[in-house]
């Protein structure tokens, strides 16, 4: 079986929402343009059409990073997202680099997930 992402594009323009990909069985996972998981459905339509409504939206969310010096998670904001690249601006008043802008490089779940569940 197959298990590459598959893209989802936005039919107006070709903008790209995310992705979905088997995640075994009969069942289809909806992922963010980095890849992070937004659930799981039985079908590649339902997957499809998770992305094609959250996709971006998720994006918008408040985020958290894990600074990797001091390992504690700040929120942040997306700023820019690719599939494999990240930069985030830290609004976490708690962080004293608060305001300034970070590269996170393929990031994980162990340095970056949604402050809370759409």
């Amino acid at each position: 079986m197959n298990t590459a992402p598959v893209e989802v594009r936005r039919q107006e323009d070709g903008a790209l929402l995310g992705y979905v990909r088997p995640a075994g069985g009969h069942r289809w996972q909806p992922l963010t343009v980095f890849g992070y998981a937004l659930g799981g459905t039985d079908t590649r339509e339902a997957a499809t059409a998770v992305v094609q409504r959250r996709g971006l939206v998720a994006l918008t969310g408040t985020w958290q990073y894990r600074d990797p010096n001091d390992r504690c998670w700040y929120d942040c904001q997306l700023v820019e997202a690719s599939a494999t690249r990240i930069r985030v601006c830290i609004t976490d008043p708690n962080n004293p680099e608060y305001g300034t802008t970070v590269v996170l490089d393929n990031p994980g779940p162990d340095t970056l997930r949604p402050a809370s569940e759409w």
